[in-house]
C-alpha cells in the first residue's frame, strides 16, 4: 500500500462521503449514486514533486465528466505553524513530498481534526451531486421509535412497550415498536435471531422522525438504539459524543486503538508524578486532538479522562485500562486531594473571602456549607443578591495563577533550546513508530520538563495537595486590590500595587 492510498483511505474508507471506495495509486473512485461516480486524486499544483491539493472529479457512466473541483490543503487547513523547528518561522504549506521515490507529509502532520476538516469540505462539494431518498415531510404524523428494554422479562417489557406504543398513537403519531414486530417471530433468546431483529430494529429507526425512550434501565439493545440516533443513524462519530478512546461500530462500542493509547499514557504520566497540566501540556505539544471540534487539551478533560469508571468497563463500555492502575489513580487523585488546614493555619480560602466583589461592586458573602466536604463555594452579592457556585479548588488555582501571573511579568520570552528541539524529534519519531510506549512516555515527560526549564519566569501551577501553598500573602494583601465573581463563575483579579493594608494573618 503507498502512502497516497494510506492517505486516500484515512478520508474516504470509512466515511460516507462515496459508497463503495476503490482505492489504486493515488486515485480513490466511489458511487454518489445510481448512475454517478467520483474520482479522487492527489495532485501537485506548483512544484511536481509537491502534492499540496486533491482534485474531485464528478463523472456519469454514459456522459462522462459532470463537474471537476480542486481542493488545496492550503485553502482547507491554512498555513501550518511547525513548533520548534527555525526553518518554518511563517509556517509551511500543507503537502506530501516526493522525494525520489520516498513519500511522506513534509514538515507537518495533519491532526485528526485536519482530516475532519478535509472531509467535511469534500462532502460538501459532492452533496449538491448526491442522490437522496425523498425527505419524510413534516406535516401530519410523526413516526415515532419506541426505544424501551425487552431482555429479562420479556412478557412484561413487551406489555409495558405496547402502553408506550398506545400513548405515542394517542398523541396523533405512529407508533413504531419492535417490541410488537419481532418477538412473535423472532426468538429473543436465539442468538442468531435476536441480533437480526436488532439489525432491523435500527432499519426501522432510520426512517423515524423521533425516538422515545422509557424504562428505569437502558439494557445494550436499548443503548445501541440511542447511540445510532445520536449519530444520525449511520453509526459514525460527528462529534466527542461518545466518550474518548471509543466509537461506534456495526452499531457497538468498540476501542478506536490510537485513542486508546492516548488514554493509557494519560494514566501513566499521572503516576509518574505529572500534573493535570502538564498532561495537557503534553498533549498539545503533540497535537493530539481531544475532538475535531475542540481539538485542545485542558487539565478539566484530563481530571475526566482519569476520574472515568466506563474505561474499566462500566456501562457497558468495553475495557481500556485495568482496574488496578484505575484504583492507584484514584488512590493518588484523593491524596493529592486532601486539604492542607493544619491546627492554627490559615487556609487559602479564609485569606481571600475579603477579595470576593460582584461585578456591580457589592461584596460577596459565603453561604452555609462546608467547601472542605462538598468541594463548591457558594457566594451571594450583598448588594444585587446575585448568587454563584464555584468550584472551590478551581478557583483557588486560578485566582493563584493570575496572581503569580502577575508576579512574573516580565520582558523575556520563551526560546526552546537544543535539548527541547531534539527531544521533541525524539518524540515524534517515537509516536510514528510507538514500539515502545513506555520510552515515548519517558520522552514526553522530559520534554515538558525541558520545555518549562526554558521559561525566563515560570508560572507555577496550584493543585490541591497535602503541603502549604507557595504563596506570598503578604505580597497578595498588598498588590490586589479585590476579586471579581461574575455570574459564570469566572473570577478575575483587580491589582492596586499600593494597596497595602496592614500585617499578614
Amino acid at each position: 500500500m503507498t502512502v497516497y492510498e494510506q492517505e486516500l483511505r484515512k478520508l474516504f474508507e470509512h466515511s460516507d462521503l462515496v459508497d463503495r471506495p476503490q482505492f489504486s495509486g493515488r486515485v480513490c473512485v466511489g458511487d454518489l449514486g445510481k448512475d454517478l461516480r467520483v474520482r479522487a486524486e492527489f495532485l501537485s499544483t506548483h512544484i511536481s514533486s509537491q502534492y499540496d491539493a486533491i482534485r474531485l472529479t464528478v463523472l456519469n457512466r454514459t456522459e462522462g465528466v459532470v463537474d471537476r473541483t480542486l481542493l488545496r490543503f492550503q485553502d482547507v487547513w491554512g498555513k501550518k505553524q511547525v513548533p520548534n523547528n527555525p526553518n518554518f518561522r511563517s509556517g509551511v504549506i500543507p503537502h506530501l513530498w516526493d522525494d525520489y521515490g520516498k513519500v511522506e507529509w513534509y514538515a507537518y502532520h495533519p491532526t485528526a481534526a485536519d482530516y475532519a476538516a478535509l472531509r467535511d469540505a469534500v462532502g460538501q462539494y459532492l452533496s449538491a451531486f448526491r442522490e437522496r431518498t425523498p425527505e419524510l415531510k413534516q406535516s401530519g404524523p410523526k413516526l415515532v421509535y419506541i426505544c424501551a428494554p425487552l431482555r429479562g422479562d420479556v412478557t412484561n417489557n413487551v406489555e409495558f412497550a405496547r402502553q408506550k406504543a398506545q400513548e405515542v398513537f394517542a398523541e396523533g403519531n405512529i407508533p413504531i415498536c419492535p417490541h410488537l414486530l419481532f418477538p412473535p417471530v423472532a426468538d429473543p433468546d436465539d442468538p442468531a435471531q435476536d441480533e437480526k431483529a436488532r439489525a432491523m430494529g435500527l432499519r426501522l429507526l432510520e426512517s423515524c422522525q423521533q425516538m422515545n425512550v422509557y424504562g428505569p434501565v437502558w439494557t445494550d439493545g436499548m443503548w445501541q438504539e440511542i447511540y445510532n440516533r445520536a449519530l444520525g443513524g449511520n453509526g459514525k462519530m460527528t462529534n466527542r459524543k461518545i466518550l474518548y478512546g471509543y466509537q461506534i461500530h456495526d452499531g457497538a462500542l468498540a476501542i478506536v486503538p490510537e485513542e486508546q493509547q492516548v488514554v493509557r499514557m494519560v494514566f501513566t504520566l499521572y503516576n509518574a508524578g505529572a500534573s493535570y497540566q502538564n498532561i495537557s501540556d503534553a498533549l498539545n505539544w503533540q497535537n493530539i486532538p481531544f475532538s475535531p471540534e475542540a481539538s485542545l487539551w485542558n487539565k478539566h478533560k484530563v481530571k475526566r479522562v482519569l476520574e472515568n469508571t466506563r474505561y474499566i468497563g462500566k456501562d457497558g463500555y468495553p475495557v481500556m485500562i485495568d482496574e488496578s492502575d484505575f484504583q492507584a489513580v484514584q488512590e493518588k487523585i484523593s491524596e493529592k486531594g486532601v486539604k492542607y488546614q493544619a491546627q492554627g493555619k490559615v487556609t487559602p480560602l479564609d485569606r481571600l473571602k475579603p477579595y470576593f466583589r460582584c461585578t456591580c461592586n457589592g461584596k460577596m458573602v459565603r453561604l452555609g456549607g462546608h467547601w472542605q466536604d462538598s468541594g463548591k463555594l457558594y457566594l451571594k452579592c450583598e448588594c444585587c443578591g446575585i448568587a454563584v457556585t464555584l468550584d472551590a479548588d478551581a478557583t483557588i488555582q486560578e485566582i493563584i495563577r493570575q496572581f503569580q501571573a502577575h508576579k512574573c511579568q516580565g520582558p523575556d520570552a520563551y526560546a526552546p533550546s537544543a535539548e527541547v528541539i531534539r527531544l521533541n524529534n525524539a518524540i515524534n519519531r517515537g509516536l510514528e513508530r510507538p514500539d515502545s510506549p513506555e520510552a515515548v512516555m519517558s520522552l514526553i515527560l522530559q520534554g515538558a520538563a525541558a520545555r518549562y526549564d526554558c521559561c525566563p519566569q515560570p508560572i507555577s501551577e496550584y493543585e490541591p495537595s497535602d503541603r502549604p501553598v507557595d504563596v506570598d500573602w503578604h505580597r497578595f494583601r498588598r498588590v490586589v486590590s479585590y476579586i471579581t465573581v461574575a455570574s459564570d463563575a469566572t473570577v478575575s483579579l483587580t491589582f492596586t500595587d499600593d494597596n497595602f493594608t496592614g500585617k499578614d494573618k
